[in-house]
């Protein structure tokens, strides 16, 4: 029984993304995109953010000498990763913006009136162009936000499920 089962693993696998293609396409680009944000040596977030935030627990002044320059929101929201190691900061951090961006893309795909999305065939044509076109705009800024580690995607997540 196992040996037939797993013979059969490919086609149901196939399967699934024919009834998930948003998420067969997806979930690959974010797990290839975890490589290079965990690994990458320098980070904005934590060498501008994390870093002011630091400070401001030691009772410090979180404008001074890191480069922060932007409102108190980012620092306060950078607050819970100052304990955390390099390395589960970084992926925390980045399990965060892929939600975010989760967040942000169903939010306005309810907003622009989008059907719920089926599988291939039972969503109409025109409906996947949409998503097409909208990924390709909205993904050089996404990717943007991933390389630099910025706090773009975690602002924008609660911004377009105000707007919903």
């Amino acid at each position: 029984m196992v040996a037939t089962e797993m013979q059969h693993w490919p086609s149901r696998l196939l399967s699934s993304f024919r009834q998930r293609p948003v998420t067969a396409i997806l979930l690959p680009l974010f797990v290839i995109l975890a490589v290079p944000f965990v690994l990458k040596r320098g980070s904005e977030w934590q060498e501008v953010y994390v870093a002011a935030a630091r400070t401001l627990l030691a009772g410090g002044d979180m404008y001074a000498g890191h480069g922060y320059t932007y409102p108190p929101f980012a620092v306060v929201l950078a607050i819970p990763f100052v304990p955390l190691p390099h390395v589960a900061l970084r992926i925390v951090w980045y399990l965060v913006n892929v939600a975010s961006v989760v967040v942000m893309a169903r939010s306005a795909w309810e907003l622009a009136g989008g059907p719920r999305l089926g599988g291939i065939g039972s969503t109409p044509r025109r409906e996947w162009w949409i998503v097409v076109v909208g990924a390709m705009i909205g993904g050089a800024y996404m990717l943007n936000a991933f390389a630099h580690q910025q706090n773009d995607l975690v602002i924008g997540a609660p911004l377009m499920s105000g707007c919903l």
